[in-house]
């Protein structure tokens, strides 16, 4: 600080950290991220909402608003190096519930359900990616702890679980 050298993570904040939450794949069932997402990152949540119009002389609009459809954390980055692609790649491939911690120590459970890598030619990198991706949400909770959308599991918090997993690079 001061002295033109960059300090990460940036005080305050830490890393966004993946959970095998049923520890289906491999160990260490952990995977903190090498590089944060640079964009997005906040649930994205839509209700489902009909509307009529009648046709008497109070004409107006009826609303009715449905069920909300599940939040959508659309984010993304930068890769720097070959074990950082590999490692997004095959936890995209994996089939299971995923326990996602942001640096603002939101906890969301879901899938992750898109992945979209494109390659930036650099000379002096040649795995540097930029990435656009989306993890489909089916309960969250908030830093302060309050659950936001469906039902999180009671007793249970990302941050009772092992950590020191594979730390991306």
């Amino acid at each position: 600080m001061g002295n033109g050298q960059a300090v990460y993570p940036p005080e305050g904040s830490h890393r966004w950290v993946f959970y095998d939450v049923h520890e289906r794949t491999v160990p260490p069932y952990v995977w903190e991220w090498y590089v944060n997402p640079n964009e997005g990152g906040s649930p994205n949540v839509q209700k489902a909402v009909s509307v009529a119009v009648n046709t008497g002389p109070n004409r107006g609009a009826l609303l009715q608003e449905g069920r909300m459809e599940a939040p959508t954390l659309s984010f993304g980055g930068v890769i720097l190096h070959r074990d950082q692609y590999e490692v997004m790649e095959a936890w995209f491939d994996w089939r299971i519930l995923i326990g996602l911690m942001d640096d603002l120590d939101r906890q969301f459970l879901g899938v992750f359900a898109q992945w979209q890598p494109n390659r930036q030619r650099r000379g002096t990198n040649p795995w540097y990616h930029t990435y656009q991706a989306q993890f489909r949400v089916s309960a969250y909770k908030t830093a302060s702890g309050v659950s936001r959308f469906a039902r999180w599991p009671l007793d249970f918090d990302l941050t009772d679980l092992p950590t020191g997993g594979f730390q991306g690079g």
